[in-house]
């Protein structure tokens, strides 16, 4: 079965069209600025996933008590303003559209918030360093979110076509991949290049006669201090972000162009009509949106997945060094789970043409139980087939965010209104909650089974057994419920076709007659608009008239 979205350039509805004009199709060229805006948010939160948890426990040496304060409620309030954001885009109105001026003005408050959370205080007072890392990471969660979600909103302002919709969608999760790749791989490379605190230690006191390090078999040290090297280089590598985050946010706002910006919609008359949401409160739009079930569906779904995966890569770095007493190996499976990830991406969007969204997705969840089970037995010394896992992630993080217009044109189709920021934000919302979770999982598991803050080398059995269970079972039971709610997912090619042939049913006749009148539609210099049905034009949905160019 062929997935219209991917394959078709008209609408999935027919009778779902801009209610002024019809929209040329979205160059190359903005697809491709558009995508190059992408990776702030998936490059950020990914090194946030793989390494923040290291680096506040190994090189910051806060507790895990401390570090699960920190990002729970960090994320907790990161999801809280999601909603917040999302309703304030709604309601923005500049010359430069609604989301182009919040990714121009979060840039640079997100590059600076993420360089500071890896700024090592000089202070060594616990209750002020904590202090520091809970204000600065409460700071990037909520500047980060006032850059993710007018970005992703954007999708459904820069282009009415769903084509060019599914086209933009995919140039940002393909550059959202490379730039999560490039990010991650710089940041992992620049903070585990050299040796680290135990390694130095151990070559300082117990060094062969030529002076070179103890290999890999030899005991580490009962304990070591953080070196100043090691700070510095988190310090290289968050300012080489940061600097990306810059170029992306002037990329956002300079290469993009909103239509909603240009074409003001006339009012609708017809019930399949958009209508304006723009006078409903922020909790009427939310109740309308969650009142949608495939949207409750698809989300939750999204929710729970998103759970699974979120709890293996927060333990990914602290499994394998403890779990697997591999360290050294660290950097190179972070390597291949991005490298893999990115090049799975064509083959899933060949797999989504020929089988459709949600058997898609329905795949990747199944392909995560395996993973999970080797991770839960894997013996300690061993290499995992770190490929496997990120074909699964891949799956996982496109689908649902490919499936989401879907959704959002089914609810317009069946409520006539338009509420994509709202859609988004509560998105994100749930997706981020999901993530304090996973992380308030972690950071209690090591509280509850002993983790030793440095300067110890050495940590209790019992905390490489809590890592294996967050990397298994814990993953396991996450994605079978996730799979239990897809199953009730009910739009898929199918659904959509028999939609369209109820919309075609329903749609009212149309009028051929020129009418001698003419008038200059307000707002739209060079379009020349005229009854709708007039000789020549393309009816549009809902309007009163419709135009042409000049």
């Amino acid at each position: 079965t062929m997935d219209p979205l991917i394959t078709s350039n008209q609408s999935v509805y027919p009778n779902l069209e801009v209610n002024v004009m019809e929209v040329p199709a979205l160059s190359t060229c903005r697809r491709l600025l558009y995508g190059l805006a992408a990776p702030p948010s998936a490059m950020c939160g990914n090194i946030l996933g793989f390494l923040m948890s290291v680096y506040l426990l190994e090189v910051a040496k806060l507790s895990p008590g401390l570090v699960l304060t920190i990002s729970f409620a960090g994320r907790f309030w990161d999801a809280v303003s999601d909603p917040l954001i999302g309703y304030l885009v709604t309601r923005t109105k500049t010359r430069w559209g609604k989301c182009r001026i919040w990714v121009l003005c979060s840039a640079p408050l997100c590059a600076t918030s993420f360089i500071l959370l890896f700024h090592t205080p000089s202070w060594h007072w616990t209750p002020g360093r904590f202090i520091y890392y809970f204000v600065v990471y409460f700071a990037f969660c909520t500047f980060l979110t006032t850059y993710h979600i007018p970005y992703t909103a954007m999708t459904m302002l820069i282009s009415t076509r769903t084509v060019d919709r599914d086209a933009a969608t995919t140039f940002r999760m393909v550059f959202e991949m490379v730039g999560t790749l490039f990010g991650v791989m710089t940041f992992t490379f620049i903070t585990q290049v050299g040796p680290d605190r135990c390694t130095l230690a151990s070559a300082s006191g117990n060094s062969h006669s030529n002076g070179s390090l103890l290999s890999s078999n030899q005991s580490a040290p009962a304990t070591a201090h953080v070196s100043p090297e090691e700070e510095a280089r988190y310090r290289l590598g968050a300012s080489i972000i940061g600097a990306v985050v810059l170029l992306c946010g002037g990329i956002g706002f300079f290469g993009t162009k909103e239509i909603a910006a240009e074409v003001k919609q006339a009012k609708p008359t017809l019930g399949n009509a958009v209508a304006d949401s723009n006078s409903d409160s922020m909790l009427a739009t939310f109740r309308s949106c969650l009142g949608h079930r495939p949207y409750r569906l698809l989300m939750l779904s999204f929710m729970l997945s998103s759970l699974a995966i979120q709890t293996v890569q927060n333990s990914l770095a602290l499994y394998t060094i403890y779990s697997l007493k591999m360290k050294p190996h660290l950097k190179f499976a972070i390597a291949v789970v991005m490298v893999t990830a990115i090049l799975v991406t064509p083959l899933v969007f060949y797999l989504i043409r020929r089988l459709g969204k949600k058997r898609v997705f329905i795949i990747g969840l199944a392909l995560i139980l395996p993973v999970c089970l080797s991770a839960t037995f894997c013996p300690a010394s061993t290499t995992q087939p770190w490929w496997w896992p990120a074909a699964t992630v891949s799956i996982n993080m496109l689908l649902p965010w490919i499936m989401l217009p879907d959704v959002i044109d089914d609810y317009t189709v069946s409520t006539g209104r338009r509420d994509e920021a709202a859609f988004y934000s509560l998105y994100v919302f749930f997706n981020k909650f999901a993530v304090g979770i996973s992380t308030a999982c972690l950071q209690l598991g090591l509280h509850l089974t002993g983790y030793q803050l440095p300067p110890s080398c050495h940590q209790p059995e019992m905390v490489g057994y809590a890592l294996r269970v967050m990397m298994g079972p814990l993953p396991m039971l996450l994605v079978v419920a996730a799979f239990i709610v897809l199953r009730l997912y009910p739009i898929t090619p199918e659904y959509r076709a028999s939609q369209s042939g109820q919309a075609d049913a329903e749609k009212p006749p149309q009028l051929d007659m020129e009418l001698p009148h003419e008038f200059e539609q307000p707002g739209l210099p060079g379009l020349i608009c005229g009854p709708a049905g007039s000789l020549g034009q393309r009816r549009i949905a809902g309007s009163r008239g419709s135009c042409r160019a000049a």
